[in-house]
């Protein structure tokens, strides 16, 4: 009796599984779930099912800096960091930018502006041009403020 279970199960196995991974993927078209104008590359395994472009992930984990993200490689969602959205803590100052570092925050404000956009232009990749020349790989760059 338990074999006709498992018969039949065999039978249909490879479109269950072709199912299971349909629905961990994304659609290349997805925009994001909070401006709906850029394509969503980004979720947070702790606060929501929900996917979004790097700024609005960004802006959404301004004070949410222990959450889970991944992102979408183009074949599956990659474990990542909120560093590679952009996500800053600011130690002094109640939590805003050091106001006598004005020309290093428009730097590091410029950098997250070009990666915002080339995000929104390309597909994901392991490494990201910021668009002077210069490529940095992402899975190795620690950010120091």
């Amino acid at each position: 009796m338990q074999t006709e279970y498992l018969r039949e199960f065999l039978q249909y196995r490879d479109k269950i599984s072709t199912r299971i991974l349909q629905n961990e993927g994304l659609d290349p078209f997805q925009l994001c779930s909070d401006c709906h104008a850029h394509p969503a590359k980004w979720r947070c395994l702790t606060c929501s099912s929900n996917v979004f472009c790097r700024s609005c992930c960004r802006q959404r984990h301004a004070l949410d800096l222990f959450h889970n993200i991944e992102r979408w490689t183009g074949q599956y969602f990659q474990t990542s960091c909120l560093w590679e959205v952009g996500a800053r803590l600011y130690m002094g100052h109640n939590g805003k930018p050091c106001p006598t570092a004005t020309m290093q925050c428009d730097a590091i404000n410029q950098q997250e502006n070009a990666l915002d956009q080339q995000d929104r232009l390309i597909g994901p990749s392991d490494s990201e041009n910021l668009g002077f020349g210069a490529t940095v790989n992402l899975t190795n760059v620690i950010l120091l403020f």
